[in-house]
């Protein structure tokens, strides 16, 4: 495995311990739901986050922000970004770290 494949890994990871705040089976129905409704798999949310974050808005309507927040955090605490402003844009300053070999 390629340190930037390792690297995007860690990523996806964080997006798991968000979701898993919020219990396994969460975790297990968003990412059936952006297979079904977005034709897209796990890995492709770091390359696509507009798409996830639409997904988690469909599901969890105006909830969706506090499952926003929770991947937010992990993301931000991993990569050691201050205040992200979206979960998009910190999947993607993550996503840049990672590319430009500042990964924390």
């Amino acid at each position: 495995m390629s340190l930037e494949h390792h690297e995007m890994t860690r990523i996806l990871e964080d997006i798991d311990r968000g979701l898993d705040f919020f219990g396994k089976g969460v975790k297990e129905v968003v990412y059936f739901k952006l297979n079904q409704s977005m034709k897209m798999e796990r890995s492709d949310i770091v390359n696509e986050p507009e798409k996830f974050v639409s997904c988690l808005e469909e599901m969890f309507g105006i909830g969706s922000f506090r499952v926003e927040k929770s991947i937010m955090k992990e993301i931000a605490n991993d990569f050691g970004i201050d205040h992200p402003v979206s979960l998009a844009s910190a999947i993607k300053q993550a996503r840049s770290q990672i590319y430009s070999g500042n990964a924390v």
